[in-house]
């Protein structure tokens, strides 16, 4: 993260490229030669890395932010689409929070800045905003050094022949083939940087969001995504005894039918459905009534 706000607060005032944010430019310095440079424009948190890249080549004040987390964190050895959908739907209420503390409603959010996340309907889906990978730790160590000199001929090399200061000079780790890889949970958001207020990106990126993250992660309800994943699996449970035995619906006594305005969510203060003794019928543990084709 040291390097992330060293890029941003050393953009020019007027500036909105974001330009060193987006190529993670780093040095690897030596004595005798020049520097090698490194693109990763991965910065970490501990073992949470945020790999930030272009949403739009028109709009470099708006990334991508993928966090990937890695699932040891969640004491999870695997993640199917129940659990990936149950953690996605956790993680929102967080990103609404950063809103609600950041928002100002006289202000719009190029002017304020945003975080915006993809919200789901009720359906669980495979989806591209949260998946799993497998994610290379940081290689690398910064060497704290201060600024140093252009090195003759650098711009010859192809590189910015500005003065490398100490955030972006670093030195592989020792044994580099076997630093880890994780599997992670990967998280998309996007983060609308607030125009020229590049101190207010910086704590939008370097902390409010970090410190969000790791709140989430804390408070993560384990059990709860068990739960979700048992639910999730009756469900198809019923789905293909529907199909083995040429029904096509199925609703469980106690459901909620009527939808709020506007929404996926259950009607508060819905009467729950109770099925007809005549088309009831038991599926997988669960009494309700069932419809023919």
């Amino acid at each position: 993260m040291k390097r992330l706000k060293y890029y941003i607060l050393n953009m020019k005032p007027a500036s909105e490229t974001y330009e060193d944010m987006y190529e993670g430019k780093m040095y690897e310095s030596f004595m005798d030669k020049n520097p090698i440079v490194h693109n990763h424009a991965v910065y970490w948190d501990g073992e949470i890395g945020y790999e930030i890249t272009k949403s739009n080549r028109l709009e470099l004040s708006k990334p991508t932010v993928a966090i990937h987390i890695p699932m040891k964190q969640f004491q999870a050895e695997e993640m199917d689409t129940a659990a990936l959908d149950y953690l996605f739907r956790a993680f929102i209420p967080y990103i609404r929070a950063l809103n609600e503390g950041n928002d100002n409603r006289k202000r719009t959010a190029k002017e304020n800045g945003h975080y915006f996340i993809y919200e789901p309907n009720n359906k669980v889906l495979v989806r591209n905003v949260v998946t799993v990978n497998r994610v290379a730790q940081k290689y690398y160590r910064l060497l704290g050094r201060n600024t140093i000199e252009p090195i003759d001929g650098l711009r010859d090399r192809g590189v910015s022949s500005y003065k490398p200061g100490k955030n972006c000079m670093i030195q592989p780790m020792d044994g580099i083939r076997e630093i880890p890889s994780y599997l992670c949970v990967s998280i998309l958001i996007q983060v609308q940087l607030p125009e020229g207020k590049h101190k207010k990106a910086v704590q939008m990126l370097t902390h409010d969001l970090p410190e969000a993250v790791n709140r989430f992660v804390e408070e993560f309800d384990r059990e709860g995504m068990e739960r979700a994943r048992a639910l999730y699996e009756k469900q198809e449970a019923i789905r293909v005894w529907l199909r083995k035995e040429g029904y096509c619906a199925f609703v469980a006594n106690g459901s909620i039918l009527p939808r709020e305005k506007g929404g996926d969510g259950p009607l508060r203060g819905a009467v729950p459905f109770t099925a007809v003794p005549e088309d009831e019928a038991e599926v997988a543990g669960v009494k309700g009534m069932v419809r023919g084709t």
